[in-house]
Formats: structure tokens, sequence, C-alpha cells
């Protein structure tokens, strides 16, 4: 296993606490084991708007709401039961991501760019 970085600039446009903008990068040998992710904010991006929610297939690994703040993330998904109900109170090892990962950005200010999310991967 060897960890990879993946680096996802996020232009958004439009208008001012309202710009939108999304990118995706393909995952190297199409399977990978998310281990962080680090987001860093524009300067000038809205700290009371700006929302970034990261996916992969259609499924959401991390979303983080109302904030410009530079941070780094260690996503987690939670343990379930046989029947498939999560356990709130247990947490299992970092989300598997498949072939893609997506990064939407929303309700900030028209920015080049507006966010970069950094990803660890282990391949």
């Amino acid at each position: 296993m060897a960890l990879v970085r993946i680096q996802v600039p996020i232009t958004t446009t439009g208008s001012a606490g309202s710009a939108a903008g999304t990118d995706s990068r393909a995952v190297t040998d199409g399977t990978a084991r998310l281990i962080a992710v680090d987001l860093d904010y524009h300067p000038s991006a809205p700290a009371g708007t700006t929302d970034v929610t990261i996916t992969s297939n259609g499924k959401a690994i991390l979303t983080v709401t109302n904030s410009a703040t530079d941070k780094t993330y260690y996503p987690r998904v939670p343990v379930q039961t046989a029947a498939g109900a999560d356990i709130a109170s247990r947490l299992e090892e970092a989300p598997i991501v498949l072939k893609d990962i997506t990064v939407a950005v929303a309700q900030s200010n028209a920015l080049a760019p507006a966010v970069t999310a950094t990803f660890i991967l282990e391949v």
C-alpha cells in the first residue's frame, strides 16, 4: 500500500454569497481508502455561507457547512448492525473511495479557487 496525494481546486462562479462550482478527480487504480482531506479556503470565501460537499459514486463522504476555516478532516463511517442500521457510538476505518472524488462548493463568492481540497489516499 502506498499513499497518494490528489489536489482538487474548485473555482466558483456567480454572485457573492451564492457562487458555486464542482470538480472531480479520478482515483489511481480505481479504488482507494481515504485517509484525510485538507480544505484550504480562499481568504475572501465567506465564512457564514460557504458549503463544501465531498462525494464518491454519489455517496456523501464529508459535508462542511457555513465555514471558511482551513482544516484537515479524517472522515470515518459508522459500524453497522447485520440489519444495516448505523451504530452511532462506533466508527469504522476510513471510507473506501471508488473511481472518483467530487468536490462541490456552494454559497461562496466568485473565486479562483474558492477552496482547494487535498486528499491523502491509500492505494
